[in-house]
């Protein structure tokens, strides 16, 4: 297996296209990586304010790429990363109970150590019907920092239902890094690029996809304050 951040991933899948579903989601992880690490992305140059909260002052950016737009986010959330990060890795089989976006959500398999193919359907949300998603993710850690990254596949495990459009994600990165401000938080950084299909306008397909990062953000605050609240508990 190729060298990722420092760590090299033994399959532990038998499936015969387990390495290509490792070596998308690894793609994914190096451009977004690039991405991150770009002057234009900690400048904000070629970047537009897509939208901001009212309420919080999260602002959503985007970027015209060749594939449609690409949206990032930046906030910063009250919880050691790594509390964070292990529950994001742990509980998508029972995700779909905290998320009111999402109808289903589950681990179809391990690929490594460190990766895997998830599978998530969506509500029906406004004038777009519900969908579905198949992604092979990977997750490494980056000198103080954690950073999951998926991409969509083609998964024979799991075929396209006919009741249901499967949507494609291009990006759907996270990444944590420790307050430099304040002990105990960190910041939270999100890429996502993606295409509901269907039949539905461009500008409506832009319109969800920062609705939908928006949203998410409101529910990892919550996911926050659920572990905060768990941890208390079990100390006393």
């Amino acid at each position: 297996m190729r060298e990722l951040a420092g760590f090299t991933e033994t399959l532990r899948s038998p499936e015969s296209k387990a390495l290509e579903w490792h070596q998308t989601a690894m793609e994914c992880f190096e451009e977004s990586l690039a991405l991150f690490n770009s002057d234009d992305y900690s400048t904000k140059n070629g970047w537009k304010k897509e939208e901001e909260d009212s309420k919080t002052g999260d602002i959503i950016y985007s970027r015209s790429m060749k594939d449609g737009k690409l949206f990032c986010i930046r906030i910063e959330l009250a919880i050691d990363q790594e509390l964070f990060f292990n529950d994001l890795i742990q509980s998508i089989d029972t995700e779909y109970q905290h998320n009111p976006n999402f109808e289903f959500s589950q681990r179809v398999t391990w690929l490594g150590e460190k990766s895997d193919i998830a599978h998530v359907i969506l509500k029906e949300h406004l004038m777009v019907k519900s969908r579905d998603l198949v992604t092979a993710r990977v997750w490494r850690k980056l000198d103080d920092s954690l950073m999951i990254a998926g991409r969509s596949i083609d998964c024979h495990l799991l075929p396209p239902q006919k009741n249901r459009v499967r949507a494609e994600l291009k990006f759907a990165t996270a990444r944590f890094t420790p307050s430099s401000e304040k002990a105990g938080h960190c910041i939270m950084e999100y890429l996502t690029q993606g295409d509901l299909k269907g039949w539905l306008p461009k500008s409506v397909i832009d319109a969800v996809m920062s609705k939908f990062l928006l949203q998410d953000v409101v529910i990892q605050r919550n996911r926050v304050e659920r572990l905060l609240n768990s941890k208390e508990q079990a100390e006393n």
